[in-house]
This record gives structure tokens, C-alpha cells and sequence, in this order.
């Protein structure tokens, strides 16, 4: 193994090269595609807003003065929306540009660790030198006092390394750790507002920080280089330029996972199921994603305005939500498609199926959550009710699968229409009033008592 300096000196040879080639491949895209007019008439354009933001700026100036209160007294809240951004930027970039000419390089006799080490010390420095100009052009212009603008420049700063380590960490993580710390890191912003104790807060987000940093598991290098390949090159841009589609050789973003697990396939049938289903909500991602916004606001909006309309709104939005998920499962088996052909796995079609469900209907609970929060209800309260929503939907939700799969498989089958809904009845009292919830426990073990108590009666009738 060469010496780290050794190793660091073949680097930026290589990057310079690198650089030259790009500098070529920019100029031939500027020579096929700029129009030196055009080009003249975007710099007045240019110039032109420049005088705009200058009069935008002195409007903005008495506003500044107005909220540096405000500004004061959430400057502490800075290292949870960093934290915040880098767990959603971990979705789709590895923070750091280690490219398929640094894997390659680290195949020689360099060491992979040190060219790493050097990106994540000329990552911080860069974005380091970038936040003290930004930092001296807003104290020249905006009336921020000396140590307020020092506050933020060191928090900021305080912030910059632990946010790339988190991101290049977390990149090559599987898709439940990146949405479990983009939840948990997320959620620790709402509790800074409503006057939770900064150091609790900042204890949370240090605990996320270390369990991300210390977990076990070698970067995706073949997907880290990938992904930045696209972007070191900047494919978009030369594709723009150029009108000629540039792809990368996989396909790159939020959900590409390039785990163990992904190389190597687990072949299950419940495992294909998943597949099937993803490749499926895919097809109807635009069904979906106008749905779940809507019941969002139908939950959350309206009882915002009038808080007694969640009575309603919000059986009205589970009710919807199951309506549309059972058509989604039956439009799989009723398009014209390769599964028509294929016998059906019941148990693990619909388990694997359930568990997307009941995932999508998170930010209704979440909406659920926030307009109770906002109204100002008792922890207890909704606490009560949120549990009793989540086990009337996960009994109600699998009832109403298994029925559409019978209807598909043409069985024949009993619907209880009277129970459920006395059950939706029953969740609306529950909003009403959480004491009520405790009747939805009792109704979903009624059936069960009462198949355990008919036999016993059967025996007890005198024989004729």
C-alpha cells in the first residue's frame, strides 16, 4: 500500500484530467448550441434582475428588522434542518463525488479510505469557505447584529461535518433505515416549536447521529460511482445542450437499493409478490398520489376550520382510503396481464399487499396527528384514539382484501355489513369522545365469542 500523500497526488492528477476533459466536452455543447444573440439578451436579462433584487432587497430590509426576534429565538433549531436535508438528500446523492475513476484508482495500490478521507476534508472545507463569504455578505447587507450572525455562522459550521458523514453513510443504506431517520430527525423540528427542552433535542439528535454513523456495512461503491458518475459529468446538462439522451447503464434515485439483498435476490414467493405489487402501485402512482393528499387535507383541513367536522371527515377518509386500496388490488388480478394465467398465492399475495397499505396510510395518521396537536388536545387523548384508528384499519383493511379476493376468485362468502358499519359508527364516537374506543375492541372479538359460544349451546339443547 502506497503512502496516503502518494495516494492524494495520483488523485488530483487524475481529477485534472478529468477536468480538461469536461472543459472540451462544454465547449463543443457551447459551440453546437449558443446563439451569441441569445446570449447577449440573457445578459441584460441578467442585469436586469440584478436592479430587481436590489429593490426587492430594500423592501425586505424593514421585514428583517421586524422578525430578528423571531430570528433569535429559533436560531437553534439550524442543526435539525441540516440534519433534516441530509437524510432526505441521502435518498438520491452520496454527498460525496467518489466516481468510477476514484474506484478504479483504489484498485491499484492506493488506499480507497484515504481518497474518501480527502473528499470528506475538502467537502467540509469547501462548504466551510462558501458559509463564511455567505456569512459576510448578509452581515454587510442585513441589519443582523455581530453575534447573532456569529450564532449562526458557528452552528452552522459546528453542523457541516457531522451532515456529510450522516448522508455519505446513509446513502448506502436500504430504504427503511433512510425513511427511519428521515422520520425520526424530521419529527425532532415540530417538538423544537412547541417549547421542547433544546438539550433533550439535541441529546435525540446526537443518539440518530451515532447510531447512523456507527452502523455496521461497507459503502455501495458500484452504486456510489454510478450515481455520481451522472452527476460529475452532469449528464442532464450535456443532454439539454446537446438534444441527445445520455443515460447511465442502471437506473439511479430514491428507490434504487443496492443492498446484499438486492444482488442477491430473495426468490420467495412473498418476495415476488412485493415485486409485482411495487411494479403495480408504479402503474397507478398518479391515482395514488392524488388520493393521499386529498384524505390528507380532508383529515386535517376541514376540522382546522371547524374542529368538530373531524367527527366526519376523518371515518369518511379511512372509509375512502380502504375503497380505493381494494381497487387497486382488484385491478391487478382484472387487467389483461401475464397473472391472469397464474394460479394465486391468497395468503401471500394479500400479506405482502396489506403491508404497502398499511405504510400508505401513515400520513393520514400523520395529518391526524397534526390537526390534534393544533387544536390543542390532550396527549391522552389522541393517543387513545390514533390506537384506536390503527387496529379498526388493520382489521377492517385485511377483512375487506380478503373479500374482493374471494369476489375475484368467485367464492362465496358472508359480508357482515352490519358490524362494520356500526364500526365506523363507533370510530366517530371515539373522535367524539376517546371512551367510546373502547367499544371497538369488544366488537371485533364478538364474532370470535360468539363461534366459540354457538357449539356450547348446540351441546346444551335436550335431545327429543
Amino acid at each position: 500500500m502506497m503512502a496516503i500523500s502518494d495516494s492524494i497526488s495520483v488523485y488530483r492528477w487524475l481529477r485534472r484530467k478529468r477536468h480538461e476533459k469536461k472543459k472540451t466536452l462544454y465547449k463543443q455543447s457551447w459551440q453546437l448550441v449558443v446563439d451569441p444573440v441569445v446570449l447577449f439578451y440573457s445578459a441584460l436579462f441578467v442585469i436586469f434582475c440584478f436592479f430587481i433584487g436590489y429593490d426587492w432587497l430594500k423592501q425586505l430590509l424593514p421585514l428583517v428588522q421586524a422578525r430578528e426576534g423571531f430570528v433569535e429565538r429559533y436560531v437553534l433549531i439550524l442543526p435539525f434542518i441540516i440534519g433534516f436535508n441530509a437524510t432526505l438528500q441521502a435518498w438520491t446523492d452520496p454527498c460525496l463525488r467518489f466516481t468510477t475513476s476514484e474506484l478504479l484508482l483504489s484498485l491499484l495500490p492506493h488506499s480507497r479510505q484515504s481518497i474518501v478521507k480527502y473528499l470528506i476534508i475538502e467537502k467540509i472545507a469547501v462548504q466551510s469557505i462558501i458559509t463564511l463569504c455567505i456569512a459576510l455578505f448578509v452581515g454587510i447587507l442585513m441589519p443582523f447584529t455581530p453575534s447573532d450572525l456569529l450564532l449562526w455562522t458557528l452552528l452552522y459550521l459546528s453542523s457541516i461535518p457531522l451532515s456529510v458523514l450522516v448522508q455519505w453513510k446513509l446513502f448506502s443504506q436500504n430504504r427503511w433505515m433512510k425513511a427511519l431517520a428521515f422520520l425520526f430527525i424530521g419529527g425532532l423540528i415540530p417538538l423544537f416549536f412547541v417549547g421542547t427542552t433544546p438539550l433533550i433535542l439535541y441529546s435525540l439528535l446526537l443518539l440518530a447521529v451515532l447510531l447512523i454513523l456507527f452502523k455496521k456495512g461497507e459503502p455501495s461503491w458500484d452504486r456510489v460511482a454510478e450515481v455520481n458518475d451522472a452527476r460529475v459529468w452532469n449528464m442532464w446538462i450535456v443532454s439539454q445542450m446537446t438534444n441527445v439522451q445520455v443515460k447511465s447503464g442502471r437506473r439511479f434515485g430514491a428507490t434504487q437499493n443496492d443492498s446484499e439483498k438486492d444482488r442477491n435476490p430473495d426468490l420467495s414467493v412473498q418476495k415476488l409478490y412485493e415485486r409485482i405489487w411495487i411494479g403495480h402501485f408504479r402503474r397507478s402512482s398518479n391515482y395514488i398520489c392524488q388520493t393521499i393528499p386529498v384524505l390528507m387535507v380532508i383529515t386535517a383541513v376541514v376540522p382546522w376550520q371547524v374542529n368538530w367536522m373531524l367527527v366526519f371527515t376523518l371515518p369518511l377518509a379511512v372509509l375512502i382510503y380502504q375503497e380505493v386500496a381494494t381497487g387497486i388490488f382488484a385491478d391487478l388480478f382484472q387487467q389483461e396481464n401475464a397473472f391472469q394465467s397464474l394460479p394465486i398465492d391468497e395468503r401471500n399475495s394479500v400479506s405482502s399487499y396489506l403491508r404497502w397499505v398499511y405504510i400508505g396510510f401513515l400520513p393520514i395518521l400523520m395529518a391526524f396527528v397534526g390537526v390534534q396537536w393544533a387544536l390543542g388536545e390532550p396527549i391522552v387523548v389522541w393517543v387513545i384514539q390514533l390506537l384506536g384508528i390503527s387496529l379498526w384499519v388493520y382489521h377492517d383493511m385485511k377483512k375487506v382484501i380478503h373479500e374482493r379476493l374471494k369476489i375475484i376468485l368467485k367464492e362465496n362468502f358472508f359480508r357482515n355489513e352490519w358490524m362494520r358499519g356500526l364500526g365506523f359508527l363507533i370510530l366517530a364516537a371515539g373522535i367524539y369522545h376517546p371512551s367510546f374506543m373502547i367499544f371497538l375492541p369488544l366488537l371485533l372479538l364478538y364474532p370470535n365469542l360468539r363461534a366459540r359460544l354457538k357449539p356450547q349451546r348446540e351441546m346444551k339443547k335436550p335431545s327429543v
